[in-house]
C-alpha cells in the first residue's frame, strides 16, 4: 500500500493543529438562555405592572341598588373624584346555594399604574347586613331599614347619621294595561287583589275581566317593600304565580303592555307605555308617584334605598358615601330612575276641597322637596327624652341650609302638622305650630328666616290607623316662594 499523502493546503494557507471544543463556543448556549430568561422576566414584570390590580372597596346587598345605581356611582366615583383612565365593568353571574342567580361587578379603572377595583355584590338587601357582620364588605346595600332580625351586633347603625345613610328614594307605582279605566286603588283594594279576594275588574271600577297578577321575583327589595306595604311581612301575595314573578322590572312592563287584565308593581320610573294608578291608604286622597310625592314621602308606597357603614370603617368608604350624598352623585342618582334628595320646587295644584286655613297658606307658593317627621308627642326638631332624628332629617337639615345658602332672595314658608290623636297637654293646632317653629329655629341660626304655620291634623298623607301612617302624618313641609311661583 503506498503511503499516505499529506494534505493538499490552498495557496496561502498554512494548516494548523486540529481543532478542539474552545470556552467561547460552549458559553453560547448558556447566553442565550440567559437572555430569554432576561426577556421572560421583563415581559413578566411589564405583565405584571400592567395587569396589577387591588379591591379598593367591596359593597353587598340590594339588588335595588346593586344591579345598577352603584356601579354607576362607582364608576363616577373613579372617573371624577379619583381620576382613574379606563374605567370600565365588568359583570359575573353567580348562584346561591338555594340555585337563585346575582350578580357581581367590577367596576375598574388605572391610577398610578394599578388598576383599583371597586366591588359590588348583588344579592338581596338581607345579605348587606350578614355581610357586615361578618366583614366581608366595607359598605351595605339596603331597600330596607336595619331591623330586629338582622344580626344583632350591628343594631348601632341605624341610630348614627355615620353610619347609616339615605342615598336615594324610590316609589313603587301600581300598573295596569293602558286600557284599563281603573284609575286609583286604595292599600285595602290591593291587598284583596294579590291575595286573591278580588278576582274580578268589575269589583274595583276596572276594565276587563279576571285580574292577573304580576309582580316581583322574592329576593327583590321591590317584592319586598310592595309585600310589607300592601300585606305586611309575614303576609303572602298568593295571587301571583310563580311564573309571573320577573327579575327585571322592565320584562314585567311588557307583559302587563300586552296584557288587557294585568297588574303589577315596578319603579315608578319603569312605567312607560302602561297605565300608573293612583293610590291611597285609609282617610287619604289618592296619590300618583312623581318627584314630588316620592321625595317628600307622601305618596304611601315610596321607600328609602339606604348605605350603612361599619364602624371604623375605611377612609375609602367615607369618600365614597361623602361623593354620593354631593351635587355629582346626586345626578347619578336622578339620572339611574331614583329621585335624588337634592331639594327642588314643585308646583302643586291646591285641592278643590282644601281647608281655607291651608289655601291662605300656600297660596304663590311652589312645594320644596323636603319634608320633616317627628316622634308621636313631640315638638322639638332636636328631640326629647333621648330621641335624635333619623339620617334623612339629619341631612335634609343640611341640605335645605345649602338651598337658601345658594337661593338667598326666596322665601320659605314652614306648615305643620300631627297625626290625629289627641293630647290631654295641649291641641293639635299648637303641637303643629311646635313643630313648623322647631325648624325655623334651626334655619335661623344660619340666618335664615320663614313663615310659621300650624294645621293641626288636617290633610293626612297616610292612614291614622296605623303607626306608619300616623308617623308620616306627624310632618313639616316646607314652601317656598320664587319669581317663577309668586302670584
Amino acid at each position: 500500500m503506498p503511503p499516505a499523502l499529506p494534505p493538499v493546503s490552498q495557496p496561502g494557507v498554512i494548516p494548523g493543529p486540529p481543532s478542539k471544543p474552545g470556552k467561547s463556543a460552549s458559553r453560547k448556549p448558556l447566553l442565550l438562555i440567559a437572555s430569554a430568561a432576561v426577556v421572560l422576566l421583563l415581559i413578566a414584570a411589564s405583565v405584571w405592572w400592567f395587569t396589577r390590580s387591588e379591591v379598593i372597596l367591596k359593597l353587598e346587598g340590594s339588588t335595588s341598588v346593586g344591579d345598577k345605581l352603584a356601579p354607576a356611582l362607582a364608576s363616577e366615583f373613579l372617573d371624577k373624584s379619583m381620576h382613574a383612565s379606563g374605567v370600565k365593568t365588568e359583570v359575573t353571574t353567580r348562584k346561591l346555594p338555594d340555585g337563585t342567580s346575582y350578580q357581581i361587578f367590577e367596576i375598574s379603572g388605572r391610577i398610578d399604574g394599578t388598576r383599583k377595583v371597586i366591588q359590588i355584590v348583588s344579592n338581596g338587601s338581607g345579605k348587606s347586613f350578614t355581610a357586615l357582620a361578618a366583614q366581608k364588605a366595607d359598605l351595605g346595600m339596603s331597600s330596607r331599614p336595619y331591623n330586629s332580625s338582622d344580626p344583632a351586633e350591628l343594631s348601632y347603625l341605624p341610630s348614627s347619621n355615620g353610619n347609616e345613610h339615605v342615598i336615594a328614594l324610590d316609589g313603587i307605582a301600581v300598573i295596569v294595561n293602558s286600557a284599563n279605566r281603573v284609575s286609583a286603588l286604595s292599600l285595602a283594594q290591593l291587598k284583596s287583589i294579590f291575595t286573591g279576594g278580588v278576582t274580578s275588574w268589575s269589583e274595583v271600577g276596572g276594565t276587563g275581566g279576571h285580574i292577573h297578577c304580576y309582580g316581583r321575583e322574592s329576593t327583590s327589595g321591590t317584592f319586598e317593600m310592595f309585600r310589607n306595604k300592601v300585606v305586611g311581612s309575614k303576609g303572602t301575595l298568593n295571587a301571583i304565580d310563580s311564573s309571573d314573578q320577573y327579575s327585571d322590572g322592565k320584562a314585567l312592563v311588557e307583559k302587563i303592555a300586552g296584557d288587557p287584565d294585568g297588574i303589577g308593581y315596578v319603579t315608578f320610573t319603569q312605567a312607560s307605555g302602561v297605565r300608573v294608578v293612583a293610590v291611597s291608604d285609609q282617610g287619604t286622597m289618592p296619590l300618583y308617584p312623581n318627584a314630588l310625592t316620592v321625595s317628600t314621602e307622601d305618596y304611601v308606597l315610596t321607600r328609602r334605598l339606604y348605605l350603612y357603614q361599619p364602624r371604623d370603617s375605611s377612609k375609602m368608604a367615607e369618600d365614597f358615601v361623602s361623593f354620593i350624598q354631593s351635587q355629582d352623585g346626586q345626578t347619578v342618582v336622578n339620572s339611574n330612575d331614583f329621585v335624588s334628595l337634592v331639594p327642588k320646587v314643585h308646583d302643586e295644584p291646591i285641592p278643590a276641597d282644601a281647608p281655607a286655613d291651608y289655601r291662605a297658606a300656600v297660596s304663590g307658593l311652589g312645594r320644596l322637596g323636603v319634608s320633616f317627621r317627628f316622634t308621636s308627642g313631640n315638638g322639638n326638631l332636636q328631640g326629647n327624652n333621648g330621641y335624635a332624628l333619623d339620617s334623612l332629617a339629619q341631612d335634609n337639615i343640611l341640605r335645605l341650609k345649602s338651598y337658601v345658602e345658594e337661593h338667598p332672595n326666596e322665601e320659605l314658608t314652614l306648615i305643620g302638622y300631627t297625626d290625629s290623636l289627641r293630647s290631654a297637654v295641649r291641641s293639635n293646632k299648637d303641637l303643629s305650630m311646635d313643630r313648623a317653629q322647631s325648624v325655623a329655629e334651626e334655619l335661623t341660626r344660619s340666618g335664615v328666616s320663614a313663615r310659621v304655620f300650624g294645621l293641626g291634623d288636617e290633610l293626612p298623607v297616610a292612614s291614622n290607623a296605623t303607626p306608619d301612617g300616623r308617623a308620616k302624618n306627624r310632618r313639616v313641609e316646607v314652601w317656598v316662594r320664587t319669581g317663577r311661583s309668586a302670584n
